[in-house]
């Protein structure tokens, strides 16, 4: 802890002090006093974090005759995570039963109950008092130290400096709980009034409940007077099908199936919410006990109503043809652009049962194509201008105005300028492929190549603020997507005692932008910190943006600051896709005797990413790479110096220190040095399991029983991002998710056991 070899014990996340050399210090952290400087073992991150643990049970029971069916099922999820005071609890039941109530008429239904309840839910990112970040840890600074956090007054105590919460206070006294019940239902009759026709109806029905409580306990720094904020959120979805059915044969060898259906799909979402804020009573959360409430209700709906049809045809069991066509109407988009209809057509082709190709080399061939289109809409109330009231105005220099004032209400306007006439989206996709088997079924190919077309999305532009806005909603150009995926399945050694059965899957997708709204050649789609963006590129794909060094356009070495020694900012760039060439997965399985052991390596290959967590270990000086050169001099190397005439020289400015040459690295919101290639190699997964032979169970009630150890997120075999889970993401799956992390909770690796019975 500390800063050009100085020690000072408020500086946590900062470790650029001195040599640990046993020496006494003034000013220990946390207590105090004076004692000796220790170094802690991995900067005490094992000592804070938690070995979590997880409760898996499932019971199920099922039963049926040719009158009817049944299967109820009980589940638990019991779990305990890594980050202290953190909990999930999740528990279901469900039913599903038929019943055939004469040869004409029968029916189904199901329900399930599911009831999740989660504390202490840490988060990702730099925002929040909630965040386990690295401002917690040091290499002299004991977690041990923190505990207790509170006193018997109900203060916070044990910080390392007036601004700076115990970690354990935000884990223990800052709640961030969620409840959420959601309930499934569905229903169906069909009636058959004669042979080969079907008449169905079916009602689903969908219930979520989810309520969510965040709080900061009076004495939280930079909260001291204590707040509270509850969603209560409610979705509702009701889906409703009519579907009439008529299968017969044309001829001996040519059959028709062919349906048509109605379909209605309506979703209702309210949002309740209040934040109260300035607490008089601790731990009181309610609207009477704090000095400002700020409710908000928001409520929004959607109908889509849709027509559909489809025709299958097969010739012999082996050229079968299937075309569909639907038509949707949306409430979300205009009157005049609210309908949309979306075709498919696809064929497969067996072409080894058709000309008797069959034999002890070759057991099967299939070749398949298809053409789909799919129309999408958008979310409700996207269409006008829409204004909100609002309770309170603040501003910069203390204006603090709660509305109604002198009997009036106040508004806020939208920040996004509705579209003049928006259409509903278009995807297009193609798909080619086969499906060959080889030395009676020992040894499976199945390859497809795809293309999908994307046009007309939905998306809100950024805009110059100097319109009065933000964003514009508009449709957005075109994006195409095509790859190629195949996977092989194979059984090389199979014996009555011993077979390996091994399968690898094969992926590659690129993504070209190919169009974007007149006179933009660049969207935003997710932002992240020192100016690092994901952004849609036209002619290219989704990119990482951000700000590289400025360097010498003949060597491409960096250029450097003959005043200070450290590196020039250039101008902002992209730096590659955020998406990979390709991703592979190998599974293996071997039986042996009774026993099975199956084990999982994923590789993902290229893309690019900015850890944040990288960034802030290394200028924090909490890493073995900054140990270089922390008591000498500090030239960096591999930059150059520009003369006067214009030609470049070898850096030989030395930096003022090790510490001056890290924190410059991020100097003008530079994000280069902690771009990484995204590729990993991971074992994913092993797994031992023994199933009991039958003469072991013998007459017993139980039929079947295996037994088995696992072990997930084993291991990370290679990967060129250090200290972080390449996996990791602050935003989540998806497009915007990959390329950016930050302050992400630590990934985990798993152990456990699993007893499976049948009765």
């Amino acid at each position: 802890m500390g800063s050009l070899a100085k020690y000072d014990s408020s500086s946590v996340g900062v470790d650029w002090g001195p040599r640990i050399v046993g020496q006494t210090v003034e000013n220990v952290p946390v207590t105090g006093g004076a004692g000796p400087l220790q170094a802690v073992e991995d900067n005490g991150v094992r000592d804070f974090f938690e070995r979590g643990n997880t409760w898996i049970n499932n019971f199920a029971i099922s039963d049926g005759n040719e009158k009817y069916d049944y299967r109820l099922s009980f589940g638990a999820l019991n779990q305990t995570g890594i980050v202290p005071a953190s909990e999930l609890n999740r528990y279901n039941i469900s039913l599903n039963a038929g019943m055939r109530h004469s040869p004409l008429l029968r029916s189904r239904f199901g329900v399930q109950f599911i009831k999740t309840d989660s504390r202490g839910t840490a988060a990702a990112g730099a925002n929040d008092v909630n965040i386990v970040g690295l401002s917690s840890f040091s290499s002299t600074l004991d977690q041990r130290l923190f505990r207790p956090w509170i006193d018997e007054a109900g203060n916070q105590i044990n910080t390392v400096d007036p601004q700076t919460n115990n970690p354990y206070w935000i884990r223990n006294e800052n709640l961030n709980n969620r409840d959420d019940t959601r309930v499934l239902a569905n229903a169906a009759l069909t009636f058959t009034p004669f042979e080969n026709f079907e008449l169905t109806g079916s009602f689903g029905y969908d219930y979520d409940q989810d309520n969510r409580f965040l709080s900061n306990r009076k004495g939280t720094i930079t909260r001291l007077e204590g707040n509270f904020t509850t969603d209560n959120i409610n979705n509702i979805q009701i889906n409703t099908d009519i579907i009439a059915k008529y299968s017969f044969k044309i001829t001996e060898d040519l059959s028709v199936s062919a349906l048509g259906g109605f379909n209605y799909n309506k979703r209702e979402r309210t949002v309740e919410g209040l934040f109260g804020n300035q607490l008089l009573i601790p731990e009181l959360f309610s609207p009477g006990n704090v000095q400002q409430n700020v409710p908000d209700r928001d409520f929004r709906e959607q109908v889509l109503f849709g027509l559909y049809s489809s025709v299958d045809l097969s010739y012999r069991d082996w050229l079968t043809l299937t075309i569909t066509g639907r038509n949707d109407w949306s409430s979300t988009l205009p009157l005049e652009n609210n309908s949309y209809f979306y075709p498919s057509v696809s064929t497969a082709f067996v072409f080894s049962d058709a000309l008797g190709l069959t034999s002890d080399f070759f057991s099967y061939g299939k070749l398949r194509a298809s053409f789909a289109q799919v129309g999408n809409d958008t979310d409700p109330y996207q269409l006008d201008f829409l204004y909100f009231p609002v309770t309170v105005a603040t501003g910069q220099y203390g204006l603090n105005v709660n509305f109604p004032f002198n009997g009036a209400s106040a508004y806020t306007k939208t920040n996004t300028i509705p579209p003049a006439n928006l259409r509903p989206e278009e995807q297009t996709s193609y798909e080619f492929g086969a499906e060959l088997d080889f030395f009676d079924y020992r040894l499976g190919i199945d390859i497809a190549y795809f293309r999908t077309q994307n046009k007309d999305q939905i998306l809100a532009l950024p805009i110059p603020e100097s319109t009065g806005f933000g964003f514009l909603r508009t449709n957005v150009g075109q994006v195409n997507t095509s790859g190629l995926e195949f996977t092989i399945d194979a059984t090389p050694i199979r014996f009555d005692k011993f077979s390996w059965n091994t399968s690898v899957n094969f992926s590659s997708a690129q993504v070209e932008v190919v169009e974007l709204a007149e006179g933009v050649d660049r969207v935003l789609i997710a932002s992240a910190f020192n100016s690092v963006q994901v952004v849609a590129e036209q002619g290219k794909g989704f990119e990482l943006l951000g700000v590289p060094w400025l360097r010498d356009s003949v060597s491409g070495r960096p250029l450097i600051n003959p005043e200070d020694g450290t590196r020039l900012a250039g101008e902002p760039k992209t730096f590659g896709s955020v998406l990979p060439d390709f991703t592979m997965g190998f599974v293996n399985s071997f039986r042996i005797g009774d026993f099975n052991l199956s084990f999982t390596i994923d590789w993902r290959e290229g893309g690019v990413m900015k850890p944040s967590t990288v960034e802030n270990l290394q200028v924090g000086g909490l890493t073995t790479e900054t140990l270089l050169n922390r008591e000498g001099t500090f030239i960096d190397r591999e930059g150059v110096i520009e003369n006067a005439d214009g030609t470049v020289r070898d850096n030989d400015v030395p930096v003022a220190s090790a510490e001056h040459f890290w924190a410059a690295l991020n100097d003008n919101s530079v994000a280069e040095p902690f771009i990484f290639d995204a590729s990993f190699v991971k074992l994913r997964e092993v797994a031992l399991n023994y199933s009991f032979p039958q003469r072991l169970l013998g007459n017993s009630f139980i039929k079947n029983l295996v037994v088995g150890v696992e072990a997930r997120n084993v291991a990370l075999l290679y990967s060129v991002i250090p200290h972080i889970d390449p996996e990791a993401s602050l935003f989540g799956s998806g497009a915007d998710g990959w390329g950016i992390e930050r302050s992400n909770v630590p990934s985990t690796r798993s152990f456990g056991v699993n007893l499976r019975a049948t009765f």
